[in-house]
């Protein structure tokens, strides 16, 4: 408040605390926010690279390791697209949820 440096101790009680209560996830840790953040930038697509760089992560190996995870979403999605190249219903199945779309 006198712009003075922020207390990580301070926030934690004042901020973190709070609203982690807020949400009934007494158990949440701050880093859980950045696994957050780097999973979603796998959902998305995103390039590890470019998850790296914005996770301010000097080694890609932090980044894809430690923060990045699959959800079971992505995994059953990977899973279903690798069965239907095997099969050979990739296109056709591409085509009917583009239909679903409007695409």
């Amino acid at each position: 408040p006198r712009g003075g440096p922020l207390r990580y101790s301070m926030w934690h009680l004042r901020t973190w605390m709070p609203a982690r209560d807020a949400i009934d996830r007494p158990a949440l840790g701050f880093h859980d926010l950045r696994r957050f953040y780097a999973s979603q930038l796998v959902e998305a697509g995103v390039d590890i690279k470019v998850s790296q760089e914005l996770m301010g992560h000097e080694d890609i190996r932090l980044t894809r390791g430690l923060y990045a995870q699959a959800g079971d979403d992505l995994k059953q999605r990977a899973n279903d697209d690798v069965a239907a190249r095997l099969m050979g219903t990739r296109d056709k199945r591409a085509m009917a949820a583009d239909s679903e779309d409007g695409g």
